[in-house]
């Protein structure tokens, strides 16, 4: 009875080598990319790292007719720039920035922000 049962242990090892072998080689020829495409991280080194500075940059790449709010813009801040910062960005951070910016008529404000509603901006158009 053992013996039986380890020949079919030795079957199973066997078909379990072949399969291991072929799929190292099918990994070998594959060139194997990232899932999520990697952003650029822009800053220069030793810069110091603000979040108003970075909520700039993030906007200076979008489109003059897109519009935004301050979890997009948190959420494009947290994957450029991630690992540059202590902690990650918080919403009610870039929110201020944001405000900060159309108040001096850098970005235009399209809704006015309420207590569970974001507001809206957009880049001015030159």
């Amino acid at each position: 009875m053992h013996a039986a049962e380890l020949q079919v242990a030795r079957e199973r090892l066997a078909s379990f080598r072949a399969a291991a072998e072929a799929a190292g080689e099918y990994v070998a020829r594959t060139e194997i990319r990232p899932a999520v495409p990697v952003l650029e991280d822009d800053l220069p080194p030793g810069e110091p790292v603000k979040i108003s500075r970075l909520a700039a940059r993030v906007i200076e790449k979008k489109a003059p007719g897109e519009t935004f709010g301050g979890a997009f813009i948190t959420y494009e801040i947290n994957q450029r720039y991630g690992k540059r910062l202590r902690r990650p960005a918080r919403v009610r951070t870039v929110a201020t920035a944001l405000r900060r910016l159309a108040a001096a008529g850098r970005i235009r404000q399209l809704e006015e922000g309420r207590a569970y509603h974001e507001g809206l901006y957009t880049r001015r158009e030159e």
